[in-house]
């Protein structure tokens, strides 16, 4: 509070803490129910389409090296989904200076809610909700419909 007793919304610290993939997602999924239910995915990912937790990475126990993966590697149907038609993720180019090679990045341009559960397609049912006063978004994934067969095209993360 400020001296007029207003509320100022300033940030006056910062704090870290270490805490286990396993209690950071069972954070995640205690403040999101809908998290629980096994026919939904979820997932936080950053601004630039990093996944800062994802189920999969609690599945996988360890198997699998978690440092920088890209939503287009672990969700690649939601990726295009939020690439092309969304506009949510912009791709633009730059020049790796360390190893002289053109690389890809990602950049998150639009701030609003995506609500696409009811999509005709069942590879692109999914939520994303900008968390507010931050630069990560939560991700939920209907994966009720999504299967590895022939019938259905989704890549099932």
């Amino acid at each position: 509070l400020n001296s007029d007793q207003e509320t100022v919304n300033e940030v006056r610290a910062v704090m870290g803490i270490d805490f286990t993939l396993e209690h950071f997602y069972s954070l995640l999924v205690t403040g999101y129910p809908l998290c629980m239910d096994e026919k939904y995915t979820c997932f936080v990912m950053d601004s630039s389409g990093y996944l800062v937790i994802h189920n999969d990475f609690i599945e996988a126990n360890g198997d699998i090296n978690i440092e920088h993966l890209h939503i287009t590697e672990i969700e690649p149907d939601i990726a295009q989904d939020l690439i092309i038609p969304q506009g949510f993720l912009s791709k633009s180019k730059c020049v790796n200076l360390q190893t002289i090679k053109q690389q890809n990045y990602y950049v998150a341009t639009r701030q609003s809610n995506i609500d696409n559960l009811d999509d005709v397609n069942p590879c692109r049912r999914y939520q994303m909700f900008n968390i507010p006063n931050t630069n990560v978004y939560l991700g939920i994934i209907d994966k009720s419909k999504c299967s590895d067969n022939d019938e259905t095209p989704c890549a099932c993360g």
